[in-house]
């Protein structure tokens, strides 16, 4: 993964945007990832880290707007 800038001391990692129609409520979905890795013990950089792949996979799932497709 890339490292764009440092943001509140924070690496922020650069990353390309990916093809399709974009997900609601994707912001959401960010921080409370990131939160639930805190929530788990995680420093909050691996918690960002953890939580940008998890995004990744959420953006590539299916066609939809929502989610994951079960």
């Amino acid at each position: 993964m890339a490292w764009a800038t440092v943001m509140f001391g924070l690496k922020v990692p650069c990353c390309t945007r990916l093809p399709g129609k974009g997900k609601h409520g994707t912001g959401c979905v960010l921080s409370s990832a990131i939160l639930a890795n805190v929530a788990l013990g995680k420093d909050v950089p691996t918690a960002c880290e953890i939580a940008k792949q998890y995004m990744n996979e959420y953006l590539q799932s299916g066609e939809g707007r929502l989610g994951f497709l079960v």
